[in-house]
């Protein structure tokens, strides 16, 4: 080949490269990201979000059918923003299909800005499909998307993205992770001057350390925040602050001369309390600290009283667990024989049920983390799919080009000849012969080149599809061993007398039912035995969680 020849092909990859560049991104303005050629209805929708979200909402659904023929921008535009109002004005989302589509536009066309708001609404959405995993992948796209060194950078968004993260980390128990989250979040709110937020985060901060046990780091974090609502003349918000430090103090009897200030203080100035003195039921688990005051004292009757208060009706297992917990306190200090027999039996149903519910809640969020893990192996796939597929096409290219080059070549060089033979007659053919024989070789070993390529593509794609008949008949053969553990008598037993109030699983129910999980799940005992610190009361709820038995409060185990 010449050198021109060679200059050729460079630039004719040059531009393959750019075209796969332009992919990822446009170097044009795209429509609207000023404000400029947007309609008027998403202008006003975008003026009301933060002070009037239910008002932005009803302005962009009645701009709907308007919005449905404009330009592509525009209707991302309105997506953007109809979900960004729809999360503030609290309605739930149910799907992920449309966020997805922003989201994938806004990665192309975006400011770090759009990205970034993109990514954490399509995180909300999984939020609200209790797809917790999937969320926190979004949240982090989303922060990864923060040009934090932009005098433009939307910060308040990302305190959001940081808030909703601690969030999901505090439904999944990721406590450590939930305080982390909860600190960038404050930090990021101060720098916007949103001290409300910051003050709040940090007082969320505190409880997730009581969740811990860390409950020193809890008591400062929680003064702290005390101190900074009072600052900021938040009397209300630095009460209901406080029950987490009645919370603390209950149990330590050189704390209840503290206790009582802070019962005082929330009596006196909290509102909260009825004419009748009584608390809206949400509130009543200040009742239990003051009965738990009353007990330290040992007023025993007024103790009673205020954990007897505490009841209302359709009460939930988890508010009817400190009630039943206060008075066999009480009557065990009285040395009631009947009362304490009765109350254990209650305290215990009630933590029976909390643990249940609670299981429910840990297999939903084990379900979740499978999705997130399926979602991202299609992910995975779909993006080597993409790579081969761009492989494939500039090779196919080459491979063209070459051929198109030596035709050409050819061409040339058989004019040449024909005026060749002409000067020198017949005893020139024999040489042109050979170098056309050569040449006609060269064209043959590329084409040979070309099939083998071709072959090897196709090997390729048959292993493949022969790996996803392997994780089929997998998937298959998985469905089947759940299906005998599920209608095994053990297991059909045992749920059985969990979801019967009046029986109760013995050792060796819980014995039986272990082995039989271990027969069918072999990965069960594996986690069980490298676990060595794991309590027996733990593997049961984890045994519960497979058998969807619904439990309330994991804090009861």
């Amino acid at each position: 080949m010449t050198r021109r020849s060679d200059s050729f092909v460079l630039m004719l990859l040059m531009a393959v490269a750019l075209m796969v560049g332009c992919g990822k991104g446009s170097i044009l303005p795209q429509l609207g990201e000023d404000g400029r050629g947007l309609p008027q209805a998403l202008l006003q929708a975008d003026s009301l979000m933060n002070s009037r979200p239910d008002s932005a909402l009803a302005v962009l659904e009645r701009a709907e059918v308007e919005i449905a023929g404009e330009s592509r921008s525009v209707r991302m535009r309105y997506q953007l923003l109809r979900h960004q109002a729809m999360n503030k004005a609290f309605v739930p989302f149910t799907s992920d299909s449309l966020m997805l589509d922003v989201a994938d536009y806004y990665d192309r066309h975006g400011t770090a800005n759009d990205r970034m708001l993109a990514h954490y609404l399509l995180g909300c959405v999984y939020r609200d499909l209790k797809e917790g995993p999937h969320a926190i992948d979004c949240f982090q796209k989303a922060i990864a998307n923060a040009d934090t060194t932009s005098e433009d950078c939307n910060f308040r968004v990302l305190s959001s993205v940081y808030s909703q993260m601690a969030r999901v980390f505090h439904q999944q128990l990721l406590l450590s992770y939930e305080v982390e989250a909860r600190r960038q979040s404050g930090h990021y709110a101060t720098i916007v001057g949103d001290t409300l937020i910051a003050i709040s985060e940090l007082n969320m901060s505190a409880n997730a350390y009581i969740l811990m046990n860390k409950q020193d780091s809890s008591e400062i974090l929680l003064h702290k925040a005390i101190r900074q609502y009072m600052k900021c003349n938040r009397i209300r918000e630095a009460l209901l602050a406080s029950t987490s430090l009645m919370y603390l103090y209950i149990d330590k009897p050189q704390h209840l001369s503290d206790l009582k200030q802070l019962i005082d203080q929330y009596e006196e100035k909290s509102g909260l309390f009825d004419e009748h003195h009584d608390l809206p039921p949400s509130k009543r688990i200040f009742y239990y600290y003051k009965g738990k005051y009353f007990e330290g004292t040992n007023r025993l009757d007024s103790a009673e009283f205020y954990y007897r208060k505490m009841f209302r009706p359709n009460m939930s297992f988890s508010s009817l667990d400190p009630m039943y917990r206060g008075l066999l306190s009480v009557f065990s200090k009285r040395h009631q024989a009947d009362s304490i027999a009765k109350y254990s039996q209650l305290y215990c149903e009630v933590n029976d049920s909390s643990i249940a519910i609670k299981d429910q809640d840990l297999t939903a969020q084990l379900a979740a983390s499978y999705d997130y893990h399926y979602y991202k192996e299609q992910s995975l796939e779909n993006e080597n799919k993409a790579l081969w597929a761009l492989f494939a096409f500039i090779v196919t290219l080459i491979i063209l080009t070459i051929l198109i080059i030596g035709f050409v070549y050819l061409v040339k060089r058989f004019h040449k000849t024909q005026i060749r033979l002409r000067r020198i007659h017949y005893a020139r053919e024999e040489e042109l012969l050979r170098i056309h024989e050569q040449e006609k070789d060269k064209l043959q070993q590329a084409y040979y080149q070309s099939q083998k390529q071709a072959k090897l593509e196709y090997e390729q794609k048959l292993t493949q599809l022969k790996l996803r008949q392997e994780e089929e008949l997998t998937a298959s053969r998985k469905k089947e061993l759940s299906r005998k553990y599920f209608n095994h008598d053990v297991v059909l037993r045992s749920i059985r007398i969990a979801n019967d109030p009046r029986q109760f699983l013995t050792e060796k129910a819980f014995d039986d039912l272990l082995t039989v999980t271990y027969e069918h799940f072999p990965v069960v005992q594996q986690e069980f035995e490298q676990a060595k610190d794991l309590k027996p009361q733990m593997k049961r709820v984890c045994i519960l969680s497979i058998l969807d038995i619904h439990v309330d409060d994991i804090g009861a185990l």
